[in-house]
């Protein structure tokens, strides 16, 4: 017989945190302070934060994870002031609901020498619907000014014990001290997950506890009936896990780091496994496959590959003259490009009001347009399935859970070859994926429930490459032809950043960037065509291009160049360079030798590797008759760069400045 459990009381042992501060009391000591003791730059701090989560049983719905979170700010700038409102995103969603609640908090400042504290009301508290699953609370500290500290306190209800949030431990300001405490009972099994670059101190203990108990017939954890049968006690083992770190320096945000939250110290709890009392043991450890299958039986993502009929008249239409797959994939592809409209929302699982509506709208987020444009694909014939991504701001997908993912493309065999496509830019084509879902690797779902593992590394290196013509002229100036050449995701943002009014907005741009150049006979090619690369050309007048010393000319080749500085101007680094895709630049000039003079000097050829090959450059020079060739080249061949690496690539970039801000010096006859 099973037996239900209603709580009477609970006997437990009181745990002694690693560091114990009294909530709404501070010293005048952290009031009156005026920077921060090991980081006096910093504009604010975390004096102390705390987040402890115990479990609560109850008879009408079970166990419920119960987490007290606590900050204790200081303020020691004006420009820490941000950190007077706290944010904090949860799930509003029937499966994973998690309610907030007993905000508190208190604003401590020094008033004729005394401390005054200023209560957290009503009216500092803001709730915002984010989208279906999710809210965000704001919480607005009143009275805050440089010098005060802040209390806040807060705690969060969820039935969903196989859903922590993640522990974060870094932040933008440094961290004095941070306490994370599960009381876990031996039903429950979880695995952990650290990260960052530091390590985080662990113990490790248990303690017995007793629950004086009501039994019911036909008794199960999660689906309590009404039948008492008598009381006993049940002795059960809580297994308490401690995690601690200390002065924390702030997580600096550093150039070329798409996610900074990739690199913060954080801890991460997975459920594993359940074993009730008087029940079966329940594994929780997903596979791909099992997350792939949850996914698909959800009816906001199968159920909507399934549907034809919303599409199938406009489709007909579209297919009479395309013979081909390729053909059929592209006047699909296209249609939904130009018919749909991005919302900007992410997310796998389509729009509740179902798919129908948003192709009638023409405006939907990632999931209602690219599973519309999966199914279309389908109806055509073809053998299109979802890809599964975690975006760049969501995160690097370690292990396999349903909330890994928050994006979803198309993967389309054609023959041995599975092409991506988003539908979500304008300015898309076959194997591009937007930046944001440029995170390592996704995971395609078959329709017969088999997943594989998809390399979402772009296929393609981008290039930007400038092809420049110069002739001199007696009054000082120079002329030629300019042509920009782009690919891949230097062309795809240049169409983006020019949509508005392309036929002006590329010049406009262009003699801004240029300003001391009059710019003539300016056109743009394939704009409209972004499988093409794109084309800037135009004719230029440059005055006062060169310097005439003496029976000399000295003149840079590379006078248009943004590569003759260096970028990396810090002594040192601590977070990896993150490049992306592969990418090149290259500079390519045609010069004629003045007339009347000769070539007396021009800068050496070089070449030059970085480490593993991660990176090149070159600079070439020739030298035929009247005119001399010069050709500048960097590539990156690896996406990501180790700090441990920073120090060659600034030397690099040294040696680039070097070269392409070199001198071409004309000798007069």
């Amino acid at each position: 017989m099973k037996f239900k459990i209603y709580i009477l009381f609970l006997l437990s042992l009181q745990v002694v945190t690693a560091k114990e501060i009294t909530f709404g009391k501070v010293s005048k000591e952290e009031v009156l302070a005026t920077q921060h003791k090991r980081y006096p730059d910093a504009k604010a701090a975390i004096l102390y934060k705390s987040e402890l989560v115990h479990f609560d049983f109850h008879a009408e719905t079970g166990w419920q994870l119960i987490t007290e979170v606590q900050y204790r700010i200081k303020i020691y700038r004006k420009a820490g002031l941000s950190w007077a409102t706290l944010h904090k995103s949860f799930l509003t969603n029937s499966e994973h609901k998690q309610n907030i609640y007993q905000i508190k908090g208190f604003t401590f400042n020094i008033v004729d020498g005394n401390v005054v504290r200023t209560k957290l009301e009503n009216e500092g508290v803001f709730i915002e619907r984010v989208n279906d699953d999710q809210s965000k609370l704001a919480i607005s500290m009143p009275n805050v000014k440089e010098g005060s500290v802040v209390d806040v306190a807060f705690k969060i209800k969820s039935h969903a014990y196989w859903n922590i949030d993640e522990f974060w431990l870094q932040f933008d300001i440094p961290v004095d001290f941070a306490l994370v405490q599960l009381k876990i009972p031996e039903y429950f099994v979880y695995k952990q997950y650290n990260r960052g670059f530091y390590p985080v101190e662990m113990e490790q203990s248990q303690r017995n506890k007793s629950l004086k108990v009501v039994q019911q017939a036909d008794y199960s954890f999660k689906t309590p009936t009404n039948v008492a049968l008598g009381k006993e006690t049940i002795n059960y083992i809580e297994n308490i896990f401690t995690f601690t770190l200390s002065n924390l320096p702030g997580l600096v945000a550093e150039s070329e780091v798409v996610n900074i939250n990739d690199y913060r110290a954080a801890i991460k709890f997975e459920l594993g496994s359940t074993r009730f009392p008087n029940e079966t043991y329940k594994n929780y450890s997903l596979t791909w496959g099992d997350v792939a299958k949850t996914i698909y039986d959800n009816d906001r993502f199968g159920k909507e590959l399934n549907r034809h009929d919303y599409f199938k008249g406009d489709l007909k239409k579209l297919l009479r003259d395309a013979s081909s797959e390729m053909e059929r994939a592209m006047v699909i592809y296209d249609f939904v490009k130009s018919q749909m409209n991005w919302n900007y929302g992410f997310g796998i699982l389509c729009n509740s009001k179902g798919i129908a509506e948003v192709y009638n709208e023409k405006k939907g987020n990632v999931a209602d347009i690219n599973l519309m444009l999966t199914s279309m694909f389908r109806y055509a014939g073809l053998k299109a399935d979802p890809v599964l991504i975690s975006s760049k701001t969501n995160g690097i997908p370690f292990f396999p859970t349903v909330g890994t993912f928050n994006y979803v493309v198309v993967g389309l065999q054609m023959g041995a070859d599975l092409m991506l496509f988003d539908a979500t830019e304008k300015y898309g084509y076959p194997d591009f994926i937007p930046l944001r879902a440029v995170n390592w690797v996704g995971r395609l779902i078959r329709e017969d429930g088999t997943t594989a593992q998809i390399d979402l590394k772009p296929k393609f290196r981008s290039l930007n490459a400038e092809l420049i013509t110069v002739s001199f002229n007696k009054d000082g100036s120079i002329t030629g032809k300019y042509r920009y050449h782009s690919t891949g995701y230097f062309a795809f943002y240049l169409r983006k950043g020019n949509s508005g009014n392309p036929s002006d907005s590329y010049r406009v741009n262009m003699e801004k960037k240029f300003s001391d150049m009059e710019i003539t006979n300016f056109q743009v090619l394939n704009h409209n065509n972004p499988s093409q690369p794109l084309e800037q050309t135009y004719g230029y007048t440059k005055k006062s291009a060169f310097e005439t010393i003496g029976r000399k000319i000295v003149f840079t080749p590379f006078f248009n160049s943004g590569l003759n500085y260096n970028p990396y101007k810090a002594e040192e680094r601590n977070l990896p360079i993150e490049k992306v895709f592969t990418q090149s630049f290259k500079k390519m000039a045609t010069i004629k030798v003045p007339d009347g003079y000769a070539v007396e000097s021009f800068p050496e050829p070089v070449s030059i590797v970085l480490p593993k090959n991660m990176g090149s450059y070159k600079y070439e020079v020739w030298i035929e008759e009247d005119i001399i060739k010069i050709n500048s080249e960097i590539n990156w061949n690896t996406t990501v760069i180790p700090p441990e690496f920073y120090s060659d690539v600034k030397g690099f970039y040294d040696q680039i400045g070097k070269w392409n801000s070199g001198k071409l010096i004309f000798t007069k006859q």
